[in-house]
């Protein structure tokens, strides 16, 4: 029994309440062995197979041989073994360390201006006595005669190339470069200390280390070439945006022209062959009338020719018509009287023999009587 385990009666089975200095926390046993199944290093079980108790090492040395042969089997089925808790610190102590080194240290020192803490008033006494007391005047004098500032050849290489006037070789290896590059560029910056000139850099193994505001320099120095190259740069795509501006302008205005000419010549044309049409129809008008005139006036030439010609044959014929009429007069009129006489004949005849058959009937009667 402990003071600080506790046990209460609404708890589960897998469940209890750990009393800390903050207050009571409860706590779930679920999967506790499934979720905590972490092993003990390789290294650490050799370690203690070299133990010299018996019961000890043989315990290890039966576990170890059971690691070694359950490892072969997670290789085999899942090419992989599973991480310990020191791996897994150790991944995680190493993704740290990477992380931290990728970033740059700044340390922030409160300095306080006056013993009053009055706003916008500053004791240089009292503000130089703490920037002395925190070691900052040391530092500043440290970082003067130290190399603070430390790059390897080939970032130096690539990096400052830019600030070089002269050619360099590029088939040589990036540390000769670097020697031909960097007296170049610390021409007017050595210092004469203790009778002899002392540049503000110095080549090493594998990097050149740099001294207080050298490669600030060096950096304000490829920063204002990369401005000035930059203008130029934006200059340059400013001046080619602005061309192919002009020329698509300059292609739309031409298009436009052309389109316009195209509209003004076609609309031109569209009126001369309008004028020419009417002119075209106005002069077949012309020569139709003139034409209509020559056939009007040939058909009355050919009419008064006609008439003319045909004036005595007409006179002619009508006097033939007339003889023909009082030939054919005569002859109905003789034929006429023939026919009359044979019908006046037949009358006569019909006449005398009804009146006969009266007379004969009459008698017939008379004598019935």
């Amino acid at each position: 029994e402990n003071s600080h385990l506790v046990s209460e009666k609404l708890h589960r089975p897998w469940e209890f309440g750990v009393k800390h200095f903050a207050g009571l926390v409860t706590y779930d046993a679920t999967d506790f062995i499934e979720r905590n199944t972490d092993q003990l290093p390789l290294d650490l079980l050799e370690c203690v197979t070299k133990c010299t108790n018996s019961i000890i090492s043989t315990q290890f040395d039966a576990l170890l041989a059971e690691r070694r042969q359950l490892l072969k089997n997670v290789q085999r089925k899942h090419g992989a073994m599973s991480m310990t808790v020191c791996s897994k610190f150790r991944k995680r102590l190493a993704g740290l360390i990477a992380h931290v080194a990728a970033t740059k240290t700044q340390y922030v020192r409160c300095i306080k201006p006056n013993e009053n803490k009055i706003p916008r008033v500053t004791d240089h006494i009292i503000t130089m006595r703490q920037l002395d007391s925190a070691g900052i005047v040391t530092a500043i004098n440290m970082s003067k005669n130290i190399f603070p500032n430390q790059l390897p050849y080939d970032i130096v290489w690539d990096r400052f190339q830019c600030l070089s006037k002269t050619d360099i070789d590029t088939q040589l290896e990036f540390k000769e470069r670097v020697a031909i590059l960097l007296p170049e560029l610390f021409k007017d910056s050595e210092r004469f200390v203790k009778g002899q000139y002392t540049a503000p850099y110095v080549c090493g193994k594998n990097k050149v280390f740099f001294r207080s505001g050298a490669l600030e320099r060096l950096e304000s120095d490829r920063l204002a070439i990369r401005s000035v190259n930059t203008s130029k740069l934006h200059n340059y795509v400013k001046t080619m945006i602005h061309r192919q501006r002009f020329r698509a302008m300059k292609r739309a205005v031409i298009k436009l022209q052309a389109l316009w000419r195209f509209q003004k010549a076609r609309r031109d044309y569209k009126e001369r062959m309008k004028a020419t049409f009417i002119v075209y129809c106005w002069m077949k008008r012309v020569l139709a009338r003139t034409r209509r005139r020559k056939l009007q006036e040939n058909e009355a030439s050919i009419k008064i020719q006609s008439m003319w010609r045909g004036f005595n044959p007409r006179k002619v014929l009508e006097q033939q018509k007339k003889a023909a009429a009082m030939v054919q007069k005569s002859y109905k009129k003789r034929r006429n009287r023939h026919n009359f006489n044979c019908a006046f004949a037949e009358c006569v005849e019909a006449a005398r023999k009804q009146k006969q058959m009266k007379a004969l009937l009459h008698t017939l009667s008379s004598r019935e009587d």
